[in-house]
């Protein structure tokens, strides 16, 4: 870039108005962007810790680790770098005793447990296994595994996209097309839209979190309630939200608000 062009970015990202980027990869938006979280730490009363900045994947949060976390860094709190989940989660941990109750737990005085992937699968696989000894999956070709990754991967796209789980499966099921292998689908979809309700059932009676379900508690309840919607957005005065194409319609209308 030339010097009248740096000057032009330096006179967009060194102010106080609200700035959009975009480009082909490599053009320098995190650059940019890195220059602007550089900026304004140098700015009088703002802390790192009032910049949040969002990234699809923890991988695309590199660059920003390395400048502003590494030797050298700006002092003071460090500027909070995250994904959608991550942010959730600690949106879930913070504002607990406030949302536990609104949220249908059975006990809302357990403390949570966030389930990874792993302990999904397991907690899913029972509900699973006795669907397939039911032979609600008889008249389709799938593997036990690929069943609990699929049922999984169905709950967590319904959240990210903020439908509920019977509006999911019933645009999964006018998806089905024609033909000898329809029947078939449509009762291998409704077991696992039951398997999606129990699975959330257990969720709720023994108070797991697992991705899903953060998800929505995020966007249902730490969103729409006053105190907690005030609160994290009063803590985050800056958002620097990279590579926005790649992330997920929740993400794109947290960045709305």
């Amino acid at each position: 870039m030339s010097d009248t062009t740096d000057r032009i970015h330096l006179d967009h990202i060194e102010s106080h108005a609200k700035l959009y980027l975009t480009g082909p990869f490599g053009a320098g938006k995190t650059t940019l962007a890195i220059q602007r979280i550089q900026w304004l730490l140098r700015q009088e009363r703002t802390r790192g810790d009032q910049i949040l900045v969002l990234v699809p994947q923890r991988t695309l949060a590199q660059p920003y680790y390395d400048a502003l976390r590494g030797p050298g860094s700006p002092p003071g709190s460090p500027v909070h770098i995250t994904t959608l989940a991550g942010l959730a989660r600690n949106a879930l941990t913070l504002y607990w005793p406030l949302l536990a109750s609104a949220a249908e737990f059975s006990d809302p005085t357990r403390e949570p447990t966030f389930l990874n992937l792993e302990t999904s699968q397991y907690h899913m696989a029972r509900f699973v296994d006795s669907a397939i000894a039911q032979a609600d999956f008889d008249g389709i070709r799938i593997e036990r595994s690929r069943v609990i990754s699929q049922v999984l991967d169905n709950l967590n796209k319904t959240a990210l996209n903020g439908f509920t789980i019977d509006e999911a499966y019933e645009r999964l099921e006018l998806a089905v097309p024609g033909g000898e292998q329809r029947t078939a689908r449509l009762n291998a979809l409704r077991a696992a839209r039951r398997i999606s309700h129990e699975f959330r059932q257990l969720c709720l009676d023994e108070t797991l979190i697992d991705f899903s379900l953060q998800i929505e508690l995020f966007n249902r309840h730490v969103l729409t309630n006053e105190w907690s919607r005030t609160h994290l957005f009063r803590t985050h005065r800056h958002l620097i939200f990279d590579n926005s194409e790649e992330d997920t319609v929740t993400a794109h209308n947290l960045a709305q608000l």
